[in-house]
């Protein structure tokens, strides 16, 4: 037996509606379509944190962090001192890509050091 339309509505007691979106949520939708082709595929840890505001208005904060990985990577393995010493890590240290690089890198190089 198919479940109707009817039934889904009586089940979570909804109704059909015809919704069109508001001149301001195209022009939200349409701004945060044009940051997300505007930036660049592959973010330094700077244009992050100097973006960083714009990104979470439109919804876009985790988007774009993980556009900073590979760099994050770089310098958690080549020049962890400049990543720990760096306002983006003070600011952002406990995002799990961040954590999850200077567990892995810096504290690998620091254990290979010792």
């Amino acid at each position: 037996m198919a479940i109707t339309e009817d039934d889904l509505q009586s089940i979570f007691e909804a109704e059909k509606t015809e919704a069109t979106p508001s001149q301001d949520e195209l022009e939200f939708l349409e701004e945060r379509a044009r940051i997300e082709s505007d930036t660049l595929p592959l973010l330094s840890i700077d244009q992050y944190e100097e973006q960083h505001a714009l990104f979470c208005r439109y919804g876009l904060e985790k988007q774009m962090l993980e556009r900073t990985e590979p760099h994050i990577r770089y310098l958690s393995r080549f020049k962890p001192g400049e990543l720990l010493a760096s306002s983006f890590y003070k600011q952002f240290r406990d995002k799990k890509i961040v954590r999850q690089y200077v567990e892995e890198n810096i504290d690998l190089v620091n254990s290979e050091n010792k």
